[in-house]
């Protein structure tokens, strides 16, 4: 295997993100009336104000093709207490290519974007049972704020969302 080109996803890459996203969403074991298909992630990938973006990462397989093995998807937030936040909704590689430094790479490549776009926090989540997943980011620094903080990460499904603004 060739080293890891890491580069911004594009919206040709749409088809490949939406491949790896299932795999993703098979791994953690994602409930399917919560899953969006390919044209919503076009829609929102691109476009005047994406509401998303995603780097991919690709190596060159022994055939020498080269292939799409993990992603990251990002978007920014404002945070009251700190300013601008980077935020990592999703990141993946595909098993056969785990434990290679793929995902560190990806990750460190959404924190430089972070970075440079003048971010002062990384923040994203992590299910409870990926401890393999919650040990690693510890290790680089991150911070796992329901533990330290006692701030925890509330989601209003829709249904929810409606029945609220008509009460």
């Amino acid at each position: 295997m060739s080293d890891i080109i890491v580069r911004k996803g594009q919206i040709d890459d749409v088809p490949n993100l939406y491949r790896l996203y299932k795999k993703l969403l098979t791994s953690e074991k994602v409930i399917p009336d919560n899953v969006i298909d390919e044209e919503v992630l076009l829609r929102n990938s691109s476009g005047e104000r994406p509401y998303f973006e995603f780097i991919v990462a690709e190596v060159t397989n022994e055939s020498g093709n080269v292939e799409m093995v993990g992603f990251a998807m990002y978007f920014y937030q404002f945070s009251s207490f700190a300013g601008r936040v980077i935020y990592m909704e999703a990141i993946y590689v595909e098993p056969d290519h785990q434990k290679k430094g793929i995902g560190k790479t990806l990750w460190q490549h959404i924190v430089k974007i972070g970075l440079e776009n003048n971010c002062v926090r990384c923040m994203f989540c992590v299910f409870g049972w990926n401890t393999r997943a919650i040990q690693f980011y510890k290790k680089h620094g991150a911070i796992d704020m329901t533990l330290e903080q006692d701030d925890h990460v509330f989601n209003m499904p829709k249904d929810s969302m409606l029945n609220f603004v008509s009460s």
